[in-house]
């Protein structure tokens, strides 16, 4: 029989308090991390996974989620450790009985985000023709990660800030995004 080579294991709470030799390597079984030991730091050097991956994006309505039609639907995300960084296109074909404020249903994200007030997250919005704006609304479209879903802005010259309608202000069209968040996974 071949010989094994096991780790110490633990959680995150006890790799944290803990100081290994110089050398030696743990495992959080929490985050599926590795930890590098140097004899004198608690919790030692923390070494995190990484994966990626295709996901799903999924627009809805904040007052009534709608049953919308997309040509496309297109995802992709890098974690590394807690840190997930996606890229989006979704093509909308028709609002399906959409109604309220446009969001990015946070469901859809790949990993669960962290959410707090510290924690307002900017979803980037570098392309879109899917929105019918009123001119004043010329200084870009954007999205905030707020209470788990995204929900999209667009910057006015006259009154700061406005969320996106989807009744009024969207039709058929793209929507590129790119965002960066925090996950608790």
């Amino acid at each position: 029989m071949a010989d094994q080579l096991r780790f110490r294991r633990g959680t995150t709470a006890e790799n944290g308090a803990y100081i290994g030799a110089i050398g030696e390597i743990t495992v959080d079984t929490e985050r599926d991390e590795l930890r590098l030991h140097d004899g004198v730091t608690a919790g030692g050097t923390r070494y995190v996974s990484q994966s990626s991956g295709a996901w799903t994006p999924a627009l809805k309505g904040g007052t009534t989620p709608g049953a919308p039609t997309f040509s496309a639907q297109n995802g992709f995300y890098v974690k590394t450790g807690r840190l997930v960084f996606v890229t989006m296109y979704v093509g909308i074909v028709t609002l399906g009985g959409m109604d309220g404020v446009l969001t990015l249903d946070g469901a859809s994200l790949p990993f669960a985000a962290m959410t707090s007030t510290g924690r307002r997250v900017a979803m980037q919005v570098p392309y879109q023709n899917c929105f019918d704006l009123p001119a004043t609304e010329n200084g870009g479209v954007y999205g905030f990660l707020l209470a788990g879903d995204v929900t999209f802005y667009a910057s006015s010259s006259t009154a700061g800030n406005n969320a996106i309608l989807t009744q009024s202000e969207v039709k058929a069209g793209g929507l590129y995004g790119t965002m960066m968040y925090e996950t608790d996974d």
